[in-house]
This record gives C-alpha cells, sequence and structure tokens, in this order.
C-alpha cells in the first residue's frame, strides 16, 4: 500500500484544478486542505492523466526512521525502473550516525537515477508532522536541491508545509 496509487476511476474530471497541476510542473506542488477535501482523489485523477513517470509514496508513521525512508524509496525506485539496475547507497547503522551526510549520498544517486520529468508524490505529509522532527520536510527540501528542472515533487497533507519547504514556496526554481 505504500507505493500505490489511489483509484481515479468513477471521479469528476477537475480539468481546472489539473491544469494547474500541469501548469505548476518542475519544482515543489503543495496540495493542504482538510480531510475529505479530495487532495489525494485530485493528485489520483492527474497522475492517471500524465506520462510522466511517477513514484507514489504514502507516508505514515513508520516514515519517522530515516532508514525505513530510505529503503522504501529504493524499492519504490526500482519499482519504477524495472529491469534497469539501480546503484543506491544502502543504510546502515554507521551511515545513519552521520545522517546529514548519508542523507545527501542517498538522494544524490537517487536524483540521479530517476528518469527524466519524473513526478514524486508524498500524499499523507502530515502523517510525518504528527512524528515530529521535520524528517520528512528535510528529505523534501534535499530532494529539491539536489534535484533537476524537470523534478517534480508534490506534496498532499492536512498542515501546511513546515520551514524547510517554505523557501520553495516563494522563490520555486
Amino acid at each position: 500500500a505504500k507505493f500505490q496509487r489511489p483509484r481515479a476511476e468513477g471521479l469528476l474530471p477537475r480539468s481546472r484544478l489539473l491544469a494547474s497541476l500541469d501548469g505548476a510542473l518542475g519544482g515543489l506542488i503543495c496540495l493542504v486542505g482538510p480531510a475529505g477535501a479530495g487532495k489525494t482523489s485530485l493528485l489520483g485523477t492527474w497522475i492517471a492523466t500524465t506520462q510522466r513517470p511517477v513514484i507514489w509514496y504514502r507516508v505514515d508513521e513508520t516514515d519517522a526512521d530515516p532508514a525505513t525512508v530510505f529503503l522504501a524509496l529504493a524499492q519504490a525506485l526500482r519499482g519504477l525502473r524495472g529491469k534497469q539496475r539501480v546503484q543506491l547507497p544502502v543504510p546502515s547503522a554507521e551511515h545513519l550516525a552521520n545522517l546529514a551526510h548519508f542523507s545527501r549520498r542517498f538522494i544524490t544517486a537517487f536524483v540521479k537515477a530517476l528518469p527524466y520529468q519524473a513526478i514524486l508524490v508524498f500524499d499523507n505529509c502530515h502523517e510525518a508532522h504528527a512524528q515530529g522532527e521535520g524528517a520528512l520536510a528535510g528529505l523534501l527540501d534535499l530532494l529539491l536541491h539536489e534535484g533537476r528542472a524537470d523534478l517534480t515533487v508534490v506534496a498532499g497533507s492536512r498542515l501546511p508545509p513546515e520551514a524547510p519547504l517554505h523557501a520553495w514556496l516563494t522563490h520555486p526554481r
């Protein structure tokens, strides 16, 4: 379920909102609203209409552990790349002792392995916010910092983005 995209069948097309998402490609897109507002449905519909490669990542309580996030992202990338070999650093106890250094190494390799014009959707970001520490916001900030201009990072949440992401909203690439 971690990488399972929502079903888009039977939903009303919201052309204006879909066009807004298409117009915001490249950089950070934050979709914020209360529970039941249709954030996940909108993103699922949008993803179903795109030809771009997509990783859908459903954030949950397990993402408080950085090693879990790195392993999950590696698994998602391997699923996206199919038979193409993907070489990423593997987290270990000694790597996690210097988390900032390992994070940069991992994200650099991860972004390099992403296909052109990839979209990374992180749905339910409020789940990570509930865990505290801002780890997911820091990871998204690093993805954007290390990312290419063709990379789009999407954060769907019930809560506004955390501080590390504010600069990307006010000063996009």
